[in-house]
């Protein structure tokens, strides 16, 4: 349908885990091992989660969540762009309602890890998160990526997609491969260019200006 009104390009590629399918195929076919031993690794340590939609999330749990997912940007050295302020956070809370769920991994009653899920009643999506440094030996990335599967599994969500990495095959893409090693999903965007001189000289303006970002942005359509 919209490669009649589009130039369809290629930019990344992602990984969906289909919920629909039997948990045993999932856990011992899809899974990497990594992901089975590390998950009864954080039982060991008795991890817990609990989840809350954003409609009702309380003020200290977003206040968690904002402080862990902004350490977790500093200690990657990300981007500006992924600095979202905390009033973002009181947005989502704020207008999606139940659409959105913060899910909080839990150690000795201390929040470690979150992750915040939007969903559309049918299909979930990995939106931000993150994991204090301290406690990696503890296992809750995979811990918190496993309960949320199961989470949605039961209230019969039927797809949750992950994302991708920054590029293709990269460390972020690799460990999400993780949850679902025998499938990658294309992931495309729709482009329309009205006045290529006029593209073509902003591009190149931009690349001119900002040489050291060009590899990193060699996927987007947009400078």
């Amino acid at each position: 349908k919209f490669s009649l009104y589009f130039n369809i390009k290629k930019v990344n590629k992602n990984i969906i885990v289909d919920l629909r399918k039997d948990w045993k195929i999932l856990w011992e076919k899809d899974f990497d091992h990594s992901i089975r031993k590390n998950y009864k690794k954080s039982l060991n340590n008795n991890l817990k989660i609990i989840h809350t939609h954003s409609n009702k999330i309380k003020k200290e749990q977003l206040d968690f969540f904002f402080d862990i997912y902004k350490k977790t940007l500093i200690r990657k050295k990300a981007k500006n762009f992924y600095f979202f302020k905390n009033k973002f956070f009181k947005d989502i809370s704020l207008y999606l309602n139940k659409f959105a769920i913060f899910f909080f991994v839990l150690y000795k009653e201390k929040i470690i890890s979150t992750e915040l899920v939007l969903h559309n009643g049918c299909n979930a999506y990995s939106f931000l998160g993150g994991t204090l440094k301290s406690f990696y030996n503890l296992s809750p990335n995979d811990f918190l990526k496993v309960e949320i599967i199961k989470f949605l599994k039961k209230n019969q969500f039927k797809k949750f997609c992950l994302g991708g990495g920054l590029k293709e095959n990269d460390g972020i893409f690799n460990f999400k491969k993780k949850y679902n090693k025998n499938e990658e999903f294309d992931f495309l965007i729709g482009t329309k260019i009205y006045n290529h001189d006029l593209y073509k000289k902003l591009s190149n303006s931009w690349i001119k200006n900002n040489p050291k970002k060009l590899k990193i942005s060699s996927n987007f359509f947009l400078k």
